[in-house]
Formats: C-alpha cells, sequence, structure tokens
C-alpha cells in the first residue's frame, strides 16, 4: 500500500509482489502520466509486470547500461491525478545538498513514503560498457554510511537549492550499501523526443523586485495579497469603474499587475494597460493604435492625429473602445490607467485634465461590456472632486483603498519567493526585518529593496544576520545604497545633482517623481543618465527617464537635500516650462516669454543657478 500524498512520487512493484522500487512524475497527458525510475528497477519486476498503485504500467524506453545510465520510463494509464517535477539540464556540484523521497518496506506488502536528506559526495566519469563513452555520476552522502535502501531506487534527488531534479537515484550493491545517482541530462539518452520544457535553468534569478513594481511575469513570486487580489478580481468583473487608492509605498501596481489581472483572465478577455504621462491623450491613443492601424508607417501619423482628435473632442474614447473589440473579438475588455495621479502632477491644464475626464466618462457611460480600473495615489483623491461629473460616477462606483500588509502577509513576502530557490533566513532575521518596517508608510518598496540587496549579498544558501549588517538596516538599505553609487563617481557629482533634480516635480505637500526627455538634458549629463540607469537608480524609456521610485525621492537624505536647496529654482523652471508650452500652442515667439520682470528673474535665477539650468530651459532663456 503506497502512500499518495506526495503526488509526484510512486511506489513502483511486481503485479507478484516479488519487488518493487520508487518513480516520479515528469509529464501527463489526459489520460495517464509519465514515470522515470531505474532500468533495474524495472528488470527485476518484469517488463510485462510493472503496477503503479492499481494501474499497469507499461515500459516506453529502458537505458541498455543499468550499471551506469540506470534509467526507464513507463507510462501510467490512468494515472491522472499526478504533479510533474522540473529536471535540470545541468551536472551537480559536490556537496550541493539534496533531498529523496522513497518507500521504506515495513511489513509484508507494506510500504511507507520516508525522506531522506544528504549531499553529493563524489562526482566523476565512468565507462559505459553498452557505448563505450564516458558517462558523469554521483556518489552520494547519506547520513553515516552513504547508503540508500533497496525501496529508494529510482527516486527522484532534488536539489535543496532549486528545487530541480537533479538525477534519479539508485544503489549499485546488491546489499544496499551504497548510494549512487544519475544525472536527470542522460534521461534525454533513452527518450529521444521528450519535451524540452521538462527541463529548466539550475541558475537561481533574483526573486525580489527592488524599487520596481512586480509586473505579470512576476505573479509567481508575488505574495501577501493573493486573497485580496481574488476578492478584488470578483468586483471588477461586476463594475464599469474601479478605483484602487492607496499611499505611495503601498503596492497599487504589483497588486494590479501580479494579483488582479492574473485573477481576471479568461476566454474573450482582453486587458489593456497604460500610464497618464504628460499627455494622457497621447498615452490612451497609444493602445488602440497598433490594432486601429495595422501599417507601422502610419502609425506614428495616426497617433498624432488620433491624439489631437481625442484632446479637442472631435472623437470620443470609447469610438475607439468599440472599434478594438470589434476588429480584436473581444468579449470582454479592462482598460487599466497605472499611477493615475500623473493626472494632476504632469498634465498642467485644467481644461485637459476635464477633458481627459470627460473621454473616461464616455467609456464608463457606455453600454460596451469594458470596465475601467483606475490606480491613485489616495493623496491625489481630493482632485477628482474639482471636476462634479467625474466624482459622482466616482462615488457611485466601488473603490478599495489598500492597508499595510499584517505580520503573516509580510512572512510570505519575506519567506516564500526564497524557498523556492531552498534559500532561507537564519532563526529571528524574518522576525527582525518585520520588527522594523511594519506599521510604516511606504512598507512594501523599502523591504523589496532590502530583499534586494540581502540577496545580493547572501552567502550559500542562508540570508544570515551578517548579510543584514551589510546593507544597513532595512529602512536604510535604499539610502545606504544610493549614498554607496554616488560615492563611486566623485568626478561628476554636479551632473548627477542636475540630472536629479530635473526628474522631480515639487509639490505643495509631496514632492513627486516626473518623466523627462532625454534631449532636456545636456550632452555631459547623457552618459550620466547610463551610468545611473546601470546602477538602478533611474529607470530609461526609449526617450525619456525618470527616477526607480518615489521611495527614493524619502529616504535618500542627499536627494532631499538637493530638493530643498534648489527648491524655488525647481518651481520656477516649472513655471517657465509652462509658459513655453502656453506659448507654442498659441504660436508665440520665444523672445515673448521673458519680458520685463519675468526677464529680470530669469537672468537672476540664470546667474545663481546655471549649473543646474535644464538644457531645454536653457535654450529659452538664451
Amino acid at each position: 500500500m503506497s502512500d499518495t500524498s506526495n503526488k509526484s512520487t510512486f511506489l513502483i512493484k511486481s503485479t507478484k509482489n516479488s519487488s518493487f522500487g520508487t518513480g516520479f512524475c515528469v509529464y501527463k497527458d489526459e489520460k495517464g502520466s509519465f514515470l522515470v525510475t531505474a532500468a533495474h528497477v524495472v528488470n527485476a519486476c518484469g517488463k510485462e509486470n510493472l503496477q503503479v498503485d492499481v494501474h499497469n504500467a507499461t515500459l516506453l524506453h529502458i537505458s541498455n547500461d543499468d550499471d551506469i545510465i540506470d534509467l526507464a520510463l513507463i507510462y501510467v494509464e490512468g494515472l491522472t491525478d499526478t504533479v510533474a517535477l522540473k529536471l535540470s539540464d545541468e551536472i551537480a556540484q559536490e556537496g550541493d545538498a539534496f533531498g529523496i523521497d522513497g518507500f521504506r518496506p515495513h511489513k509484508s506488502d507494506q510500504y511507507r513514503q520516508e525522506p531522506l536528506q544528504g549531499s553529493i559526495k563524489k562526482v566523476y566519469p565512468i565507462l559505459s560498457r553498452a557505448t563505450n563513452e564516458k558517462v558523469t555520476t554521483y556518489d552520494l552522502k547519506i547520513g553515516d554510511e552513504d547508503t540508500i535502501e533497496k525501496g529508494y531506487s529510482g527516486s527522484a534527488v532534488v536539489s535543496t537549492q532549486t528545487g530541480l531534479v537533479i538525477a534519479i537515484a539508485t544503489d549499485r550493491k546488491t546489499n544496499g550499501k551504497q548510494a549512487y545517482a544519475t544525472p536527470a541530462t542522460y534521461l534525454k539518452s533513452i527518450w529521444e523526443e521528450m519535451p524540452e520544457t521538462l527541463f529548466e535553468s539550475n541558475q537561481m534569478n533574483n526573486p525580489y523586485k527592488g524599487l520596481h513594481s512586480f509586473e505579470y511575469e512576476d505573479r509567481e513570486n508575488y505574495y501577501g495579497r493573493e486573497t485580496e487580489s481574488k476578492k478584488i478580481a470578483q468586483t471588477i468583473k461586476t463594475t464599469k469603474l474601479f478605483t484602487l487608492l492607496g499611499a505611495s509605498g503601498s503596492g497599487k501596481s504589483s497588486l494590479l499587475f501580479a494579483g488582479i489581472v492574473p485573477a481576471l483572465e479568461e476566454d474573450g478577455v482582453e486587458i489593456v494597460d497604460f500610464r497618464p504621462f504628460g499627455n494622457p491623450f497621447k498615452s490612451l491613443a497609444s493602445v488602440f493604435i497598433s490594432t486601429l492601424y495595422p501599417d507601422e508607417l502610419k502609425q506614428m501619423k495616426k497617433e498624432r492625429e488620433l491624439t489631437n482628435d481625442l484632446q479637442n473632442g472631435d472623437i470620443e474614447a470609447i469610438q475607439l473602445v468599440e472599434k478594438f473589440q470589434e476588429k480584436r473579438g473581444v468579449k470582454k475588455l479592462y482598460i487599466i490607467i497605472d499611477q493615475f495621479e500623473e493626472l494632476f502632477t504632469l498634465t498642467k491644464e485644467q481644461k485637459d485634465r476635464n477633458s481627459f475626464l470627460d473621454q473616461l466618462l464616455s467609456i464608463i457611460n457606455s453600454e460596451l461590456n469594458v470596465t475601467l480600473i483606475i490606480s491613485m495615489r489616495a493623496d491625489f483623491l481630493a482632485h477628482l472632486s474639482y471636476y462634479e461629473p467625474f466624482i459622482s460616477v466616482y462615488d457611485a462606483h466601488p473603490n478599495k483603498t489598500l492597508s499595510l500588509l499584517n505580520t503573516k502577509s509580510l512572512q510570505e513576502v519575506i519567506e516564500q519567493p526564497a524557498l523556492k530557490y531552498g534559500v532561507t533566513f537564519q532563526d529571528g532575521l524574518v522576525d527582525r526585518i518585520i520588527g522594523e518596517i511594519e506599521g510604516q508608510a511606504g512598507q512594501l518598496p523599502l523591504l523589496e529593496f532590502a530583499l534586494d540587496q540581502l540577496w545580493v549579498h547572501k552567502e550559500g544558501r542562508t540570508i544570515s544576520f551578517d548579510t543584514l549588517k551589510q546593507i544597513g538596516s532595512i529602512s536604510k538599505s535604499i539610502s545606504h545604497y544610493a549614498d554607496s553609487a554616488y560615492s563611486r563617481y566623485p568626478n561628476i557629482e554636479n551632473s548627477i545633482k542636475r540630472v536629479f533634480i530635473n526628474l522631480v516635480t515639487i509639490g505643495d505637500e509631496t514632492d513627486t517623481k516626473k518623466r523627462a526627455k532625454l534631449d532636456e538634458f545636456k550632452k555631459e549629463d547623457i552618459e550620466t543618465i547610463t551610468l545611473l540607469a546601470n546602477e538602478r537608480l533611474i529607470v530609461t524609456n526609449k526617450d525619456e527617464i525618470e527616477i526607480v521610485h518615489e521611495a527614493l525621492i524619502r529616504e535618500w537624505q542627499e536627494l532631499k537635500d538637493w530638493i530643498n536647496e534648489y527648491r524655488d529654482f525647481l518651481q520656477w523652471q516649472e513655471r517657465v516650462r509652462e509658459d513655453r508650452s502656453f506659448y507654442e500652442e498659441n504660436g508665440e515667439k520665444k523672445e515673448d516669454l521673458l519680458r520685463d520682470s519675468k526677464l529680470l528673474v530669469a537672468k537672476d535665477f540664470l546667474g545663481s543657478f546655471s549649473i543646474m539650468v535644464s538644457k531645454a530651459i536653457f535654450r529659452v532663456i538664451v
């Protein structure tokens, strides 16, 4: 009687109960499962007498040299409640730790699945008599005598570091006093048509995001808000507008794309997203342009035309939605607008903000099967109240304000991504980390950045208190990292300062990040921008750049000091930008921009802060 609680590992025995071993699932189809085991298990049981649980098994492939490449593949029709293990395509190293699940014999016809722990004792080549070629093999270290018992032959040798099957266990002595293993990659030598997707790389990719948000592709490493994601997704499916609110650093974008979006996916559903940036009409047009105009040569021209039509009200956004759904055969469309506060920080004219909100209202009030999802910093909610038609619709639809994560959720965020790679935290360290950030606003970017740095500086498979000492405290890890990066470039301090302060929007209560175009910076700043991007302090996207996260503005004291030093200058520079936009839109000349007192003020700022003036503003003044 086998214990099937482990749905990847199964007892293989002879129908006559004379021999047995272990097999594990590597692939499955609708009718059954493909199990790997040891060739000598198959030979001992009898190729025609193989049984897994109550199912008869069919031998598909077997090695010719079971002394060296001791592998076989069987198919078990009817065995469908299984979990396939992933295989490592790389050779293990001496000292690599592993776990084995096999079946230990007890009373007559009774078997118990029990785990073993060990490590790779020796890696060496051995000559195969069947092929006359050298084959890599492993000696295993298990317990004091380095042995495995009879029932463990054919078991998966699973790396505790990566969770991948690195080898198939076997014993080559009849008394079971030796433990060996065949590297998993040799399965290819007997199963030529095996799917390549069965293998994964041993490389441990950093599962933490640092200051970057979790994207859809990161959903397998997203923890802490799983239940919340499903509940919000159910609400979104029944409404035309949903607004996700939260403080800066509360994890709104991550929840949207790694939590909610996967829960919304189903047949006939399409999900598109954009950010307002400096021109929300252009951002909205960009969502539909490639579908409406497949010719890439026409897209740029059409995008400009569509942007102007949306801004002037000559076309309604719902018309684009209707054409989009028709062309793509979409039954349900979700439109996500992330970082909606950019509509208020980067779009300066109230009439443009109101016009854009009107376009969104055309979508919300339509009969089409489309839902608008907005994420926004909670402190910008008051800005919606300036336009009554939209705030009244907002009040009539559901919204959610994110709270801080509790202790249990924080523990999942910290531990679970690492455990996938067999990496653990030293006892007491997780409690120490949680104690430092629990209850703090902006806790998630601080936490993710610290975890990213702990991962980078870890030794072996344990993240320790010593690792934490290397990066400073959790709350100071961002500042510590930025200070270290800044100190590496003493010859370009002014350029670094100039780049950063020109990526900040000065607010009445809160300073925020903003996007800027590369051509706004001086020639000598372009190399600096590249260096800062390599240091992951800023993000580049085509011809635009921005600070990687507003947590850097909050936490890095050096940057806070620069902003305060140049606050008046930055506010003046922003006013000049706004005036320039106004004059350009109305066909005025550059020389009309700065006259009389404005010109005197400009000359005064230019004299005092010339080293910090952006190239774009410098061109306006001189």
